[in-house]
């Protein structure tokens, strides 16, 4: 599954439309809390999700979904934790 973050200039797009979170949270279907980490940097969001919200955005704003969507994510880099590969070993008895 991919995963996406807030571009540097998404929080700013959304800003300037002044389509308060928590109207994007209620168009997209989602909660307000997931919108206000993702926004704020902390969070990443699944490929559903940021597609959910750049729909939300887009048609609150009454543009290309694609363009919306480019607009406010960036892919988001995998997570360390999911780069390394578990190897089972035997334990000593």
């Amino acid at each position: 599954m991919n995963f996406y973050k807030f571009s540097a200039d998404g929080k700013r797009h959304l800003d300037r439309t002044g389509l308060l979170r928590r109207e994007l949270a209620e168009r997209a279907g989602i909660a307000q809390e997931p919108l206000s980490r993702l926004t704020a940097g902390h969070n990443r969001a699944s490929g559903p999700r940021a597609w959910r919200m750049a729909r939300a955005w887009a048609d609150a704003l009454g543009v290309n979904e694609e363009e919306a969507f480019t607009m406010l994510f960036q892919p988001a880099p995998m997570s360390p934790r999911a780069e390394f590969e578990y190897v089972p070993q035997r334990i000593p008895a």
